[in-house]
């Protein structure tokens, strides 16, 4: 019984915690800079019924619109994940697309991890800009 109260109580707290890191970013952009030089944004959209989804442009603008918000948690770090499936209103992607945010993290210094149909990560550094 203590177990399953610890349990219980570890995903509310973490539930509260996700709450609270979607809403500080949500209100903000998030600004990837990847070691070529793109500098790429996700940016927040909360509809009607108050679901946030993800919405990542590149360097050119191209959106990828729509992306589901979640939060898992990987050896032991947290990350926001935000993930688009192979399809999409301009036909179909190579490869699902991944990015990972961690909640804790350093400015300037702290890297995402993103699967944009590569088929392997890149570790943008990530800058939460107003």
């Amino acid at each position: 019984m203590k177990n399953l109260l610890a349990l219980t109580l570890l995903f509310c707290f973490n539930a509260f915690g996700n709450e609270t890191f979607l809403d500080f970013v949500k209100e903000k952009s998030i600004k990837l800079a990847y070691d070529d030089g793109d500098v790429h944004t996700i940016t927040f959209s909360e509809n009607e019924f108050g679901i946030v989804t993800g919405n990542y442009a590149d360097e050119n603008g191209k959106q990828v619109i729509g992306m589901p918000v979640k939060f898992v948690i990987d050896d032991g770090i947290e990350y926001m994940r935000l993930y688009k499936d192979r399809h999409s209103p301009v036909g179909t992607y190579k490869y699902a697309m991944y990015v990972f945010i961690p909640t804790q993290f350093t400015p300037g210094e702290s890297t995402a991890y993103v699967d944009a149909r590569w088929g392997h990560y890149k570790e943008p550094l990530f800058f939460i800009v107003d």
